[in-house]
């Protein structure tokens, strides 16, 4: 037997080694005398923070923040500065903000390495929310800064994109909250709440994300790009639905949203045949409740479809009943739509209802801070909107620097504010604003002081006075004005604009609401109106070229005369139901009907009116197509 002596030796040499080097290793390794215990006050944190995180999951945050900061107060360096951050976090979930505001300032946020900057961050942003500064917050939270987002990051930035109406940033920030939901109820409402933002993105940027990545968000983009392609056609929407579930096997709608949306829809697209009225058809409102009545039996009877459906009126002002005994009344007699009330506090009763089955078209309008609710849609001729446009039209004309005169009563100051808050918006400015008294026909002083001429009159004064004798002198309005807002029955009107011209702005554009004009042509009286322009309906402007005004004035002439935009009112109501559904749906879709062109957001029915001029006492649309 021969033996290999290089092998055996490179062997024997390769062990050697080996051993010699767990010796080294041995040697180096320190001994338990030399591993760093934790000091007392590390000790009396750690249990200081397990006392902190017991309290915190029974709820109770001040107690828990209270633990950290005297976690905080027994080490240093960063791990003080994190006790610090999440004690700030936990007095803002006990409504300390105050005292977190005060410990944050504490820290020196510059010298915070990326990770302790996020967190700090983080909780600036949230204190930032809660005082109103959404901005603010949207810029302190940027997701690149954290390594590992949480749920915590995306369901509170979420909730900023939703205040600021970023709808597809939301439902984004909903799909990456969803990965860390396990429970099939939470994974459920998170469905809801993805589809409620991604439902309000409008069509336009849906269509532009078209066709989406094949993940989960792009899922959702589909859907909805399909929802909103069929909103007016339940066959189609369900045939597309099916396809897009064959392409997303997995995804989490189907499992928890697909089924109620598509019942959603069938029970929204089902047309009324049986509609509830709801108006003041006896006492103080009666006149304008029996135009509105009248302009709903108009669309009833212009109304050729094969079945139409019942009608039957309630009268709201002859009963001590409340509004939810008249609703439940109607709904119990059959009715599976209700229009109306009209009266504003009936209305507001009738929405502070928690169930409402069957669904409102209510003829008036809520506070804006009002909860929209599903079945409960609003309709009206508000003042308001009616300002808004009118500062819309003014600033597309090229006009920003405005002065407001309206009347001093609760209306006036409305439109003013509607208006002003508008304008603003835009990138435009109200420099003056001034109210003059109803009860009298000179409205110089207002018209003075809104002008600054009172000023020129006192420089003019002081020059008399210095001097002793008088001097040549030409009042002087300011200069920097581009246009005048206008609020005013069409009696006021005529006067304020002749009196304009007196005091030097007869140069100086005005635009007004609907509400200078009287809806009926009067060229001797409206002279006096010549140069001024305002926003009205269809149905007043373009009342020559329209069939049903023509037919109407036959019938009504009486109430064609006074209450005409109320009567249009009551015909574009009856007239919406058969689209009322779609229009809920889908935001873009835009009806061209007699009180303006229609659409619905947050089931509020927003008009977009045509805007004329006055000339030679007649006003004349501006633009012939607009309608």
């Amino acid at each position: 037997m021969k033996i290999n002596f290089f092998s055996q030796s490179f062997s024997r040499i390769v062990r050697i080694i080996a051993i010699a080097a767990v010796l080294i290793q041995l040697s180096c390794a320190p001994s338990p005398d030399q591993i760093r215990q934790p000091s007392e006050e590390e000790r009396q944190a750690k249990v200081l923070m397990q006392q902190g995180d017991l309290a915190a999951k029974k709820e109770d945050f001040a107690t828990a923040a209270d633990r950290y900061v005297s976690a905080s107060e027994l080490v240093s360096g960063e791990d003080a500065i994190e006790y610090k951050i999440i004690a700030a976090g936990l007095m803002l979930k006990a409504g300390q903000d105050k005292r977190a505001v005060e410990l944050l300032n504490t820290i020196d946020s510059e010298k915070l390495d990326v990770e302790l900057s996020a967190q700090y961050k983080f909780v600036r942003a949230r204190l930032a929310y809660e005082s109103g500064d959404l901005l603010g917050a949207l810029a302190l939270i940027d997701e690149k800064d954290i390594k590992v987002p949480s749920f915590e990051f995306y369901d509170f930035r979420s909730k900023l994109y939703l205040s600021e109406k970023m709808y597809l940033e939301a439902a984004r920030d909903f799909v990456a909250a969803g990965s860390y939901l396990e429970t099939p109820i939470d994974l459920a409402a998170n469905q809801i709440k993805i589809w409620d933002a991604i439902s309000r993105v409008s069509e336009s940027r849906i269509n532009f994300l078209m066709p989406p990545a094949p993940d989960e968000f792009g899922g959702w983009i589909e859907l909805a790009y399909f929802v909103k392609q069929n909103s007016s056609n339940v066959k189609a929407l369900i045939s597309e639905i099916e396809k897009w579930k064959m392409r997303y096997p997995t995804h989490l709608a189907s499992l928890y949203l697909i089924e109620n949306l598509i019942a959603e829809y069938q029970n929204r697209f089902k047309i009324p045949t049986n509609i509830a009225v709801l108006l003041p058809l006896s006492g103080k409102y009666s006149a304008a409740a029996s135009a509105i009545r009248d302009g709903i039996l108009a669309g009833y009877f212009k109304d050729f479809r094969a079945e139409r459906p019942e009608i039957v009126f309630y009268d709201t002002d002859n009963t001590l009943d409340s509004a939810a005994t008249i609703y439940r009344q109607a709904v119990g007699d059959g009715a599976d739509l209700v229009l109306g009330p009209l009266r504003k506090n009936i209305l507001e009763d009738l929405a502070a209802v928690d169930n409402l089955p069957t669904p409102v078209l209510g003829l008036n309008y809520l506070p804006e801070y009002y909860e929209p609710k599903p079945n409960f849609i609003q309709f009206g001729l508000l003042p308001e909107d009616e300002a808004v446009q009118a500062a819309i039209y003014a600033y597309e004309d090229g006009y920003k620097n405005a002065v407001v005169l309206v009347p001093n009563t609760d209306w006036g100051q409305r439109q003013a504010d509607a208006f002003a808050n508008k304008l603003e918006e835009l990138g435009g400015k109200v420099l003056e604003e001034n109210y003059f008294d109803t009860k009298v026909n000179d409205f110089s002083r207002s018209i003075k002081a809104l002008l600054n001429i009172d000023a020129s009159g006192q420089r003019y004064r002081a020059l008399v006075s210095t001097f002793g004798k008088k001097v040549e002198f030409e009042p002087r309005r300011r200069q920097d004005v581009d246009f005048i807002f206008l609020a005013a029955t069409p009696r006021q009107a005529r006067l304020v604009r002749p009196q304009f011209n007196f005091h030097l702005a007869s140069r100086i554009p005005i635009y007004a609401t609907s509400s200078i004009y009287s809806g009926v042509e009067d060229t001797k009286a409206d002279q006096d109106l010549n140069g001024a322009s305002f926003v009205d309906m269809p149905w007043v402007l373009g009342s020559d070229n329209n069939n049903d005004h023509i037919e109407m004035r036959a019938y009504w002439p009486n109430r064609m005369k006074r209450y005409q935009r109320l009567f249009a009112m009551g015909l574009d109501a009856y007239q919406l139901i058969p689209n009322l559904a779609a229009m809920i749906t889908n935001s873009d879709i835009r009806k061209k009907s007699n009180t303006g062109i229609l659409n619905v957001e947050n089931n509020r029915i927003r008009r977009t009116l045509d805007i004329a001029d006055f000339r030679r006492g007649k006003p004349q649309l501006r633009w012939k197509d607009a309608q």
